[in-house]
C-alpha cells in the first residue's frame, strides 16, 4: 500500500468517527428533552389529578382582580408590589 492509500483509509475513517460522534451528541441531546418532557408531562398529571380529588379548592378558592388608576399629576403617588391600596374616601 501506498502512502495515499494509507491517508485516504484514514481520512474516510475520521469522517465515519466524527459522523457517529455528531449522531450520538443529537441523541444524547435529544434524550435529555424527551426526558424533561415526560418529567413536565408527569408534573402537570400529577398537578390536574389533586385539584380534581380536592374539588373544594376549586369551588371555595376564590379570585378578585383590583384595578387602580394612578394620577400621572401626582409624583407622590405609587403603586408598589405586595402593597395593600386603601380605597379613597
Amino acid at each position: 500500500m501506498g502512502r495515499k492509500q494509507n491517508y485516504r483509509k484514514h481520512k474516510t475513517l475520521i469522517r465515519i468517527i466524527n459522523i457517529i460522534l455528531i449522531n450520538g451528541l443529537f441523541w444524547w441531546v435529544s434524550a435529555i428533552f424527551d426526558e424533561s418532557a415526560r418529567k413536565d408531562d408527569e408534573v402537570f398529571r400529577l398537578a390536574v389529578a389533586d385539584l380534581n380529588l380536592n374539588n373544594e379548592i376549586l369551588e371555595t378558592e376564590k379570585i378578585t382582580i383590583s384595578v387602580e388608576f394612578v394620577d400621572g399629576n401626582n409624583p407622590f403617588q405609587a403603586v408598589q408590589e405586595g402593597r395593600m391600596i386603601l380605597p379613597r374616601v
